[in-house]
């Protein structure tokens, strides 16, 4: 039973400089630099080593009886998250031929600031009983109630240990776009062309820190228990003293903050990309033509180790990869009358692997008990996408829209778990989560999409502000996820929409949003009955504003109306295995814009 308490703190600040001597020339430098800090307190009573012998509940027929093992861990982490965007920049244009330019760098870093886990060991071979009839609440009953997991002085705290991260991800990117109206066909032809290049670096070094306990006393650095959890089903246990975690921490024997080779990796990845298009507007019929090929040179740095997690190499290994792709596109307009449009496109795309999930570092989530190892192997993901659509404008502003679409793929990048026992990570733990990635040859998502907004404008005065909106999308998706065995393709859902009521007038915006996504896969296991879902799940949404004057403005938010759940389970619907409520937020405020 997990409790975790949040605390983030926002900063930002940017500026920009314009200047437009006339209509043909234009010069800009913008600089903007926002983050955030936040800690978070996290409290986690864990009923371990379920793999005892298992019988019926002679009292219960739904229920079952095995030991269990009781365990209390904690987290004090602060983290920093710093972003920086400098662009300068220019357009001219010199009669029919327009050329606009930028220079750009961007920094992002991450930085654990602290980061204390605490295990406090309890009791073992507890009598427990397990009734999972409503899956959503099982009940989790100590047989006899002999033993108290609210008892603070049945636990000892066993490991104390740090953990800090530093990393670093910058870009400098360059780009230059020509336009000459060539009126060749029509009067509104145009030909486009330019050239972009992205230089970008990362480094991820992770540090970890253990610590020498002197014998501890039971029930050190516990408080009391909270015994409402989840509306008084459960106890989160006793509360671990946080603050006097640290007190500890100064007070123990430290060893040295040491690099965790596993998870570093420097990651160095140059795109150099030119296009060309041509643009045509032949009264009813339009379109564009076009390609773009991309060159990528990028050079993966990771240390290796062997199956029994002894370094290969007191250096890092680089792996180099270097390709070039072509991306033609074919975009068709055909107007009926100014108030009904089909459109057709044929597109091609690419997909790069995340620099963690191909520089090969090994991430380990000691909270949850996950291992995740990077995939040095992986190729990008490519494919060909066909579209096409009809919308009719409706007066007022509204649209109505019907589209149908295919998109192929190629390599898709699958995550792959496993369960299985980390001794050296998870001393003791029977369960532990193993994820990594892999290429999938093929898959494919083929479906219909369906959307229509209306204001009622023609209604009197005040009603003429008030409308509504609506989007469906159905998706049949595929991919190959085990050798004969096929499923939707991860974190997509089969349906999708978006509803909404809402009133824009005179000054007031009102807005009331529901959204629903339906199951999709998660996370792909050994098996179907390890396959990870998330549940359907809607959401109901609320966003206001008046305008008292033309520069002030009040606005009030609330997310999640109905604090539903993000739920996730294995296998099967009632084989729930998360399940997370995040309550209402709400966000009110002023805007003064000069």
């Amino acid at each position: 039973m997990r409790r975790y308490d949040y605390h983030r703190r926002r900063f930002g600040y940017g500026g920009e400089f314009e200047y437009t001597p006339n209509d043909q020339h234009q010069y800009y430098l913008r600089a903007s630099v926002a983050g955030y800090v936040e800690s978070v307190l996290k409290n986690r009573l864990t009923y371990d080593k379920l793999d005892g012998a298992v019988q019926v509940d002679p009292n219960n027929p739904s229920g079952y009886l095995t030991t269990t093992t009781l365990s209390l861990k904690g987290t004090s982490e602060e983290e920093t998250h710093r972003n920086q965007v400098y662009v300068v920049g220019g357009k001219d244009s010199f009669g029919p031929f327009t050329i606009d330019y930028h220079a750009a760098y961007s920094k992002a870093t991450f930085s654990v600031n602290r980061n204390y886990g605490t295990t406090f060991s309890g009791p073992k071979n507890v009598p427990f009983a397990y009734d999972n009839s409503d899956p959503d609440f099982p009940k989790l009953v100590i047989v006899g109630g002999a033993t108290d997991p609210n008892n603070a002085g049945l636990y000892k705290l066993s490991k104390l240990g740090n953990s800090r991260e530093s990393a670093n991800d910058h870009e400098w990117s360059y780009a230059a776009n020509g336009m000459l109206d060539t009126h060749w066909v029509g009067g509104n032809d145009r030909l486009q062309f330019g050239g972009q290049a992205r230089l970008r670096t990362k480094v991820d070094t992770p540090f970890t820190q253990g610590f020498t306990l002197a014998p501890t006393t039971a029930g050190m650095l516990l408080g009391s228990a909270i015994t409402d959890f989840y509306g008084d089903r459960y106890t989160n246990g006793p509360q671990i003293d946080q603050s006097g975690v640290l007190t500890l921490a100064g007070n123990s024997s430290p060893a040295t903050l040491a690099p965790d080779l596993g998870g570093y990796f420097h990651a160095k990845e140059d795109i150099y990309a030119g296009y060309a298009m041509y643009t045509v507007d032949a009264g009813k019929l339009g379109g564009v033509v076009g390609v773009r090929v991309e060159h990528t040179e990028a050079t993966y740095q990771s240390y290796s180790f062997d199956a029994d997690g002894n370094l290969l190499s007191p250096d890092p290994v680089s792996r180099k990869r270097n390709y070039t792709n072509a991306f033609p596109t074919v975009q068709l307009r055909y107007s009926f009358d100014p108030s009904l449009v089909i459109r057709a496109t044929y597109s091609t795309g690419i997909g790069r692997p995340g620099f963690s999930q191909v520089a090969a570092p090994i991430t380990i989530d000691r909270d949850n008990e996950v291992i995740t190892r990077g995939n040095p192997n992986l190729k990008p993901t490519t494919g060909n996408n066909f579209d096409l659509s009809i919308e009719k404008y409706l007066p007022n502003s509204g649209i109505l829209s019907f589209g149908a679409f295919d998109k192929e793929l190629r390599n898709y990048v699958a995550k792959r778990t496993s369960f299985g026992t980390d001794p050296d990570n998870f001393p003791g733990v029977t369960r532990v989560e193993f994820d990594s990635y892999e290429n999938v040859p093929k898959a494919h998502a083929r479906g219909i999409e369906a959307a229509y907004d209306q204001r009622f404008a023609f209604l009197p005065a005040p009603f003429d502000g008030i409308g509504v909106g609506a989007n469906a999308t159905y998706v049949d998706s595929e991919v190959e996820l085990r050798s004969g065995e096929k499923r939707q393709l991860p974190a997509t859902s089969e349906w999708t929409w978006n509803a909404a009521l809402y009133y824009e007038a005179h000054g007031v915006q009102l807005r009331l949003a529901a959204q629903y996504v339906g199951s999709n896969l998660f996370g792909i296991g050994d098996d179907a009955a390890t396959d990870v879902y998330q549940s359907p799940r809607t959401t109901l949404d609320f966003t206001s504003s008046v305008d008292l004057t033309r520069n002030l403005r009040l606005y009030f938010n609330v997310k999640n109306l109905t604090n539903e759940p993000l739920r996730i389970y294995e296998g099967s619907p009632g084989r729930p295995i998360q399940r997370e409520y995040y309550d209402a937020t709400f966000e009110g405020g002023v805007k003064f814009k000069f």
